[in-house]
């Protein structure tokens, strides 16, 4: 994107190592207590937007961001849509996911990850453009396939991530040599409940929690590992998200064993992995399986499957595009 268009990036500094993006003006917003930090996040996104003679403003959504909407009315405005709000209380979420169609319904128009998203979302048509997930390539060759090594990279929230190392434990049983990485931070119940199943089946030997790692550290992991993890359970929040975790491995070239969603059915096929119900037998059963016929997946036909889902394809023939067209619509 950088290449196309002068950047500048305006986020929260939530206390974690600040990007250095050459080529992208990255300004960060300090408040310490949650009310001055919403505050002052809008406030300096309104001091930057007067500062600067923005073609276009892209905002990614938060509970806050229907206020933009009149703060910047005289502006090019999208707002962006990655996810319906992750909730299991059900009014919290019902009430959640009303105010985002509301700020949805404002903004002029929308970026939303998913067809199936903006159907749930009640979104109308020609009100959005659908801009997917992808992900980048992780070139490293062949993977051996001798030892068993899975990977799963994401939130550990409401991800019953738990559920997966029954399975672990199965195949370790076969092959006596196994390792699984979980990369990922999460609720101290939900980290709680990991451990006390890793204990509980004795395979703390095995079993790698490694807490978050930054994005471009994780290059080593992916070319370690020969089987990816995609498991999300199969709650109504989570059926039409697609999951970036299911891009990057299969663009990694590793085979995913994944949670039969509606969206994962659209990415996952013979070529690449399998899909599993959700259940810790379903999983093993799946994982057994996966491993059993591991010779048929080659590294280059598993990236092959998702291609078009690279950033560099999402960017060249769909973001940019779409970008440039309503700047020249609304100059």
């Amino acid at each position: 994107m950088k290449s196309q268009f002068d950047i500048v990036f305006v986020c929260n500094d939530e206390g974690k190592d600040r990007i250095n993006e050459k080529g992208i003006d990255v300004i960060y917003s300090v408040g310490e207590r949650r009310i001055k930090r919403v505050f002052s996040f809008l406030a300096l996104i309104w001091a930057v937007s007067r500062k600067h003679q923005f073609s276009l403003i892209y905002i990614v959504y938060f509970r806050y961001a229907f206020v933009l909407r009149f703060l910047l009315w005289q502006k090019v405005l999208i707002l962006d849509i990655r996810s319906a709000e992750i909730k299991n209380n059900k009014f919290k979420k019902s009430l959640l996911d009303h105010l985002l169609r509301f700020t949805a319904f404002v903004f002029p128009i929308n970026t939303i990850i998913s067809e199936s998203l903006a159907k749930e979302l009640r979104l109308k048509s020609g009100k959005y453009h659908v801009l997917p997930l992808g992900a980048n390539k992780v070139d490293g060759g062949e993977r051996s396939l001798s030892t068993p090594r899975l990977l799963y990279v994401g939130t550990l929230n409401m991800r019953s991530i738990e559920k997966t190392l029954y399975g672990f434990s199965k195949l370790l049983k076969q092959t006596s040599e196994a390792e699984y990485y979980i990369v990922g931070t999460g609720s101290l119940e939900d980290v709680n409940r990991i451990n006390v199943e890793i204990a509980s089946l004795g395979i703390e030997k095995h079993v790698h929690l490694l807490g978050q790692i930054p994005y471009d550290n994780l290059r080593d992991y992916f070319l370690k590992a020969n089987i990816g993890v995609s498991y999300v359970p199969k709650m109504a929040y989570f059926e039409n998200q697609p999951p970036t975790k299911t891009f990057e491995y299969i663009l990694s070239g590793l085979p995913v064993i994944a949670t039969s969603t509606v969206e994962n059915q659209k990415i996952v096929s013979n070529s690449n992995g399998v899909l599993v119900e959700d259940s810790k037998v379903a999983f093993s059963e799946g994982l057994l399986a996966l491993w059993k016929i591991r010779e048929k997946f080659s590294t280059e036909e598993v990236v092959k499957s998702c291609e078009f889902a690279t950033y560099e394809n999402i960017v060249n023939n769909n973001f940019a595009p779409f970008l440039k067209g309503r700047i020249v619509e609304n100059s």
